[in-house]
């Protein structure tokens, strides 16, 4: 079999939210709880790729909204709602900064800085 440089693409599952292109540009809302800080990241890519980072702690109100979040982003697909409709229902469940156009390397390397730090108690 010849080398393949992608994987091949899904044949079956539930419908998603295709991920953002993780090296580009992408519209970005840092997600936060006053007694956490930053709680994730909310990121949109055109009309078509949507994607919600978490930076939360088990067992903290963080994940809590992640989870409510991750459930939607789940849901939504299989009933139909637009990239578009879920991203404004997304923002609604957390407080976060005014959605801006971000490089997404540079939110991912906020993203690891934060989760593969020392665990805070």
């Amino acid at each position: 079999m010849p080398f393949r440089e992608q994987p091949a693409d899904r044949l079956g599952g539930p419908p998603r939210y295709p991920a953002p292109d993780w090296s580009e540009n992408g519209i970005v809302a840092r997600a936060y709880l006053a007694s956490e800080g930053t709680i994730g990241w909310i990121v949109r890519q055109g009309e078509d790729r949507l994607a919600y980072l978490s930076a939360s702690r088990g067992g903290q109100l963080g994940e809590v909204v992640a989870d409510l979040i991750g459930d939607y982003l789940r849901a939504a697909p299989g009933q139909g709602v637009p990239v578009l409709d879920a991203w404004r229902a997304v923002l609604a469940m957390t407080f976060h900064d005014p959605p801006q156009p971000d490089y997404l390397p540079a939110v991912l390397a906020d993203y690891r800085r934060l989760t593969e730090g020392p665990e805070t108690a």
